[in-house]
Formats: structure tokens, sequence, C-alpha cells
């Protein structure tokens, strides 16, 4: 039995998207975005794509 986890890319100004899993707290979302970039969150465009991986 496959596992469908859905996963938001958010597209931030200037440094390309950072993946994010459905559910995951904001702390983490903005953790992950200082890990890649240590520009202003405020600012970034939700590019608002939902993935389906199945796996």
């Amino acid at each position: 039995m496959s596992k469908i986890v859905e996963t938001i890319n958010l597209n931030i100004v200037g440094m390309g998207e950072v993946e994010v899993k459905k559910g995951e707290k904001l702390k983490n979302v903005i953790k992950k975005v200082n890990e890649k970039s240590h520009k202003d969150f405020l600012g970034a465009k939700i590019n608002n794509e939902i993935k389906h991986l199945d796996y």
C-alpha cells in the first residue's frame, strides 16, 4: 500500500523553492527557509501548487 504525501513548494523570491509537507508547523517552515537563505522571510511568494507524491 502506498502512502500519499501532499507537499507545497514555497517559491521564495530570489532563492528558488522550499518543499513543505502538508500540516508542517510554521516554525519548521521558517527554519527550512533560514537554512536555505538568510534573507527576510517576509515578501515570500507562495506557489500554491500542491504535488501528490506517491511512494
